[in-house]
């Protein structure tokens, strides 16, 4: 819903998903938020910042104050232990051609290698406090179905199956996103 721009779905989403949970609408919304932030380096802050508006606007208040209330910030890291995280889930993700895409990029330019290390991977992708490995990766190959990137789609679906995700899940993941793409050109 964030990578094709729907921000108003999120609202209503968040609406059906506190009313069916029967566990914690808390940590449900965290996970929500884990994810859209999670999904920013791939489909962009402006999208993000708009689902995480709408995310928040379709909270009941008193859900609303509780979360509030429970942020905690996170430990800091160094920059190094952030590069080393970092290069754990690009390792795990890219496997054995780990250090061809890491040379590619480099070369197109070694600033955007070390942004993405350090900040995408290390410090926001990596992190596995709410998502794990593999929920991250069909996020991101959710997010990346959504755009007209074809070779970073293949290149995380290949992650995807890298960190254990079956098959099955990453066509259902890739569908269904596809099929919100559709939706959203239909609305345009």
């Amino acid at each position: 819903l964030a990578t094709t721009n729907q921000p108003e779905a999120v609202e209503s989403f968040i609406q059906h998903a506190i009313a069916a949970e029967t566990t914690d609408p808390i940590r449900l919304v965290h996970l929500c938020q884990a994810s859209l932030i999670k999904t920013a380096p791939l489909c962009g802050f402006p999208k993000i910042i708009n689902a995480m508006n709408s995310l928040v606007d379709g909270l009941p208040r008193p859900i609303y104050h509780q979360l509030r209330s429970s942020y905690e910030k996170p430990s800091p890291m160094t920059t190094e232990a952030y590069r080393t995280r970092g290069m754990i889930l690009f390792d795990r993700v890219y496997g054995v051609n780990s250090q061809r895409v890491q040379d590619r990029i480099g070369e197109s330019s070694p600033r955007l290698m070390d942004i993405i290390m350090n900040d995408m991977y290390g410090k926001i992708l990596s992190d596995e406090s709410l998502l794990s490995a593999p929920q991250t990766e069909l996020l991101a190959v959710g997010a990346l179905a959504t755009q007209d990137v074809p070779y970073q789609l293949r290149s995380h679906v290949l992650g995807a199956r890298n960190v254990g995700v079956p098959q099955v899940q990453i066509d259902a993941v890739i569908t269904l996103a596809k099929l919100l793409l559709r939706r959203r050109r239909a609305s345009i």
